[in-house]
């Protein structure tokens, strides 16, 4: 097939020089030529593999005889973002298949597609409840409260799929008028259906749901009850604290990763104490969010976070090097450097990493450390210094070529390449034939990235 990804680019006004996925020809060649199943499989890879040049291919086949051929090219069309497929999906509103119908929804809603709003109505009372559910949600991203009746009275569809679509599409809305009707969806017999209420509520920012949710925390599912607990950290309150540290050690991770997400959603410098104590939980999700709980909290942070660099619990300490990278306070620069000579690889690699994320800051530091610091910061330094590329590092690096640690001087050879300047050409050449054959090839590597400048 000739180049369809160059002639979409043209047409599209875009200029492409950069070599194309030959897995994108592939799959639109299969799209117009495979059998169903291929052509089905075809549009999706095409979706996740993400070039635009696949829309004009995918919106011919919207028509194909297959459904899954149709609903998986609407589903493509959505992924890829471009409004060239706006006007061709919303056609396929009229589709006969409730699958495509629905997945044409879910799209325009993706796609952010204002023109649809009438047509997306026109499906709220369609026959299939798929159908529905999806126009509704389309509408609640959409921001159109012409959905809300509609939305509300799903609520006590037959279909418990249908009432979480509909609970979830409210949350969507903040709609304050659902609240009344979400609340009274807590004593659903779903679970599911009272955990979208519960999280829908807490997005909803009414405060006349704190009652309801704080006894929804001893509903017998965690799924609701972990719903709960994030929605109360949204409403907030003078009990929500009490409430979400109270179920921070329940048994079930779950649970604890919903409440130290509320913790977070509180943003209470009281609550940094005990989400540095999740820091050290077993369960990695629950560590995650405590990680971005903290992250919310900011810059109060930054004292507790370097106090836990020398926490004797692994994970604890590298969680808070990452934290203090994404922080970007320069007080925690000396803290993170005397952590790359830590004897745990982990909290050594995220004081790294957070160094480098630091930027401009750390360099000075970093220059000092490569000079006087323990063989691991030495070693640690150069290579952090390769990453950031100071141009003011040129002459500690090559000084660095000397350092008693073969490490050291590997470490600082790739980083006089990653550097770029010129005047390490010679100080680089002069080691080759007296450095250790370790070294010699970060040498050799070095010199080649140079002159190939």
């Amino acid at each position: 097939m000739v180049g369809v990804c160059l002639l979409a680019a043209a047409l599209a006004g875009r200029a492409d020089t950069g070599a194309r996925d030959p897995r994108v020809e592939q799959q639109i060649k299969l799209l117009a030529t495979g059998n169903e199943w291929a052509r089905a499989v075809a549009a999706g890879s095409l979706g996740e593999l993400g070039e635009r040049c696949a829309v004009e291919p995918l919106i011919k086949v919207l028509d194909d005889p297959d459904v899954r051929v149709r609903a998986a090219a609407v589903a493509a069309l959505a992924q890829l973002g471009d409004r060239r497929a706006v006007d061709p999906v919303t056609g396929r509103l009229t589709d006969p298949e409730p699958e495509v119908r629905a997945a044409a929804a879910r799209a325009l809603g993706v796609l952010k597609a204002k023109s649809a709003l009438d047509a997306l109505n026109g499906l709220l009372k369609d026959d299939a409840w798929r159908v529905r559910a999806a126009s509704a949600q389309a509408l609640a991203t959409l921001g159109d409260p012409r959905a809300l009746p509609h939305l509300i009275a799903a609520l006590g569809a037959d279909d418990a799929d249908e009432r979480v679509a509909a609970a979830d599409a409210l949350g969507e809305l903040c709609a304050g008028a659902a609240v009344e009707s979400l609340i009274g969806a807590l004593d659903d017999r779903s679970r599911h259906v009272r955990a979208s209420a519960a999280a829908a509520l807490g997005r909803t920012g009414d405060t006349k749901a704190r009652k309801r949710l704080v006894e929804a925390l001893d509903d017998r599912h965690v799924v609701v009850q972990a719903a709960a607990a994030r929605a109360i950290g949204r409403l907030g309150g003078e009990k929500a604290y009490l409430l979400l540290t109270s179920v921070l050690h329940d048994d079930r991770a779950a649970l604890r990763v919903a409440a130290t997400e509320g913790l977070g959603d509180l943003a209470e410098e009281r609550a940094i104490g005990p989400l540095v104590l999740m820091l050290k939980d077993q369960n990695r999700d629950v560590r995650l969010a405590a990680r971005r709980s903290l992250l919310k909290i900011g810059r109060p942070v930054v004292e507790p976070a370097i106090e836990a660099l020398r926490d004797e619990n692994e994970h604890a300490a590298a969680s808070a090097a990452f934290i203090l990278g994404r922080l970007g306070a320069k007080r925690s620069i000396e803290p993170l450097i005397a952590a790359l000579d830590d004897d745990r690889g982990s909290v050594r690699q995220a004081a790294a990493e957070a160094l480098v994320k630091l930027g401009a800051p750390a360099v000075e530091p970093l220059i000092s450390t490569l000079g006087e610091g323990s063989r691991q910061q030495r070693v640690l330094a150069a290579r952090m210094l390769g990453e950031l590329r100071p141009p003011t590092a040129l002459g500690s690096l090559i000084a660095a070529l000397g350092d008693e640690a073969w490490e050291v001087r590997m470490g600082a050879a790739l980083a006089l390449g990653k550097l770029g300047d010129g005047k390490a050409v010679e100080p680089l050449e002069k080691m080759v034939e007296t450095s250790d054959p370790r070294v010699r090839d970060a040498i050799l590597q070095a010199i080649f990235m140079l002159r190939a400048q």
